[in-house]
């Protein structure tokens, strides 16, 4: 449930107009609690039999006016000294609470229920959160000790995480922890060495940590992400043995104030590679955002080959993803997927996504790495894709007698040609063909859908408003999925003789393959 002005329609007087978003609802408010309809034994059970229903409740007052932020908590408060300071809503499983102070949100203790398993909070004004922060905590312990997941925002307020984590290490059975930011080391291990916490996400990791020696160990956290400068990352990696973890979000930030170069990059990940076990970890999400002028050096264009190399040995990685934003210049080569094919033959989901399209794009061959090395993939998404040469460049066929590949979704940010220019009907003909014999198994109604959204998208286009990812499909790789959803998957695909019409620029040649189709040499 979005929001409480539903639940408290069913207490407001005949004469009283509910008001439409985005109409205020402070007065409807003002009128349902002068009214006291809850007084009515008959409304009274019909609200109590409504609410005993609802599992969720978000309830956002950061926008409202302070009138109505007053009404609302005011009714509240009505509402549960009526029902003798017992919460209205004994089902609640979830709730979400984006206030202006801890201090509004002590007002609406009574609503935790034994039944509560996720919570989230999060405020905008902090003037000395010490003491409302752990108020609210501890009624939220004493309510709700069966707690499962817990976010709390309370800005930069580095005076009050010890006291914050030390609260939270009263719940017996919370698993998931998120917070905003952490500047010390020593809070930091409190957090993630509780026996019980299984995952742990902080926004933000603050200023210089050292490392501490010797590394402490952890053992039972499980899911970690992190966000921060690439100083503070390292520290607290060299500092710490993660013996359980599976997955794993780092997101690295940088400015013009914060300076951060790719042999930074290569550090992180080779520091955070000693920090975890190398058989347990599963899935890696890595993210580079930050704003540089395109004049500024300290991130020069990189190889994916040159910054995943230090991670390679975590041999059972099922998913990894790897995205940066518009300032950050970086191509996968041939060598590079290939290195990383056969390094985690065990990939499910690869996702290269970057801001900006590289300069030196992928070439088609590596689309044969991910098929041959990586038989489990499920979800490929590439950064940019050039079309062959046919008669210079190797064109590498599947095995006869390999089993059809697994993959359902291939998504390509962009697709151009080898001479630079547009791709030409004959190229994306090809392409779309070649993608088909590796992976026959591709979702086609979804790039169905994808292009008919395109379109819409397309034909909503009204004065500027045009905005959306749905019709920002690169002309390139949209053309390729044209071909792709009207080329018959059962025609010229998978024959016996492993026939395979290529058109690249306009030369078209079908040839039987023995491992290979324009290969130079080949007769």
């Amino acid at each position: 449930m979005s929001e409480l002005l539903p639940l408290w329609q069913l207490l407001a007087p005949q004469n009283v107009r509910i008001p439409r978003w985005p109409e205020p609802e402070s007065e409807c408010l003002k009128k349902i609690i002068s009214a006291r309809e809850y007084e009515d034994p008959e409304r009274w059970n019909r609200f109590l039999w409504h609410t005993a229903h609802i599992r969720e409740l978000d309830l956002d007052l950061t926008s409202d006016s302070e009138e109505h932020r007053e009404a609302q908590l005011l009714l509240i408060q009505d509402i549960l000294k009526h029902n003798g300071g017992k919460s209205f809503l004994p089902a609640l499983c979830r709730i979400e609470w984006l206030g202006r102070s801890p201090a509004d949100a002590c007002v609406f203790t009574p609503l935790f229920t034994s039944t509560l398993r996720i919570a989230t909070f999060r405020f905008d004004e902090m003037d000395d959160p010490d003491p409302v922060i752990v108020t609210l905590l501890r009624r939220l312990c004493e309510s709700s000790p069966f707690l499962a997941d817990i976010t709390i925002d309370v800005g930069y307020t580095p005076e009050a995480e010890s006291s914050l984590v030390q609260e939270l290490a009263a719940f017996d059975h919370l698993r998931g922890v998120t917070v905003n930011h952490l500047t010390q080391l020593s809070v930091f291990r409190d957090l993630i060495t509780k026996s019980n916490v299984a995952s742990v996400d902080v926004a933000e990791i603050e200023d210089p940590w050292l490392a501490l020696s010797p590394p402490f160990a952890v053992h039972n956290l499980c899911e970690l992400s992190l966000g921060g400068q690439s100083g503070p990352l390292i520290s607290l990696f060299q500092s710490v043995r993660f013996q359980a973890l599976t997955h794993a979000k780092l997101s690295l930030f940088f400015s013009p104030e914060i300076h951060l170069t790719v042999g930074d990059v290569i550090s992180l990940l080779a520091s955070f590679c000693t920090a975890v076990s190398l058989s347990s970890l599963q899935n890696l999400e890595l993210s580079i955002d930050g704003f540089l002028p395109r004049d500024d050096p300290s991130m020069d264009e990189f190889a994916l080959g040159d910054v995943v190399a230090p991670i390679l040995p975590l041999r059972n990685m099922s998913c990894f993803r790897f995205s940066t934003s518009e300032t950050i210049y970086w191509s996968a080569d041939d060598a590079d997927i290939r290195m990383l094919a056969q390094a985690w033959s065990k990939l499910e989901e690869l996702i290269l996504a970057c801001a900006t399209l590289p300069p030196r794009p992928t070439p088609s061959s590596a689309l044969h790495h991910l098929c041959h090395y990586c038989p489990n993939l499920q979800e490929v998404v590439l950064p940019c894709i050039r079309c062959p040469v046919v008669g210079v460049d190797s064109i590498p066929a599947p095995a006869p007698d390999r089993a059809p590949h697994g993959l359902s979704y291939l998504y390509v940010h962009g697709c151009v040609s080898a001479h630079g220019a547009d791709l030409l009907d004959a190229e994306a003909e090809g392409l779309a063909r070649y993608i088909l014999e590796l992976f026959s198994d591709l979702d086609i109604e979804g790039y169905r859908f994808a292009l008919d959204e395109c379109e819409r998208a397309r034909a909503s286009y009204v004065d500027g408003a045009f905005d959306t990812a749905a019709g920002a499909l690169e002309p390139g790789w949209q053309k390729v999925m044209q071909y792709m959803c009207s080329i018959d998957v059962g025609e010229g695909l998978g024959l016996s003789q492993m026939q395979l019409s290529i058109s690249f620029a306009g030369y078209r040649k079908t040839r039987a393959l023995r491992g290979g189709l324009g290969v130079p040499g080949l007769p």
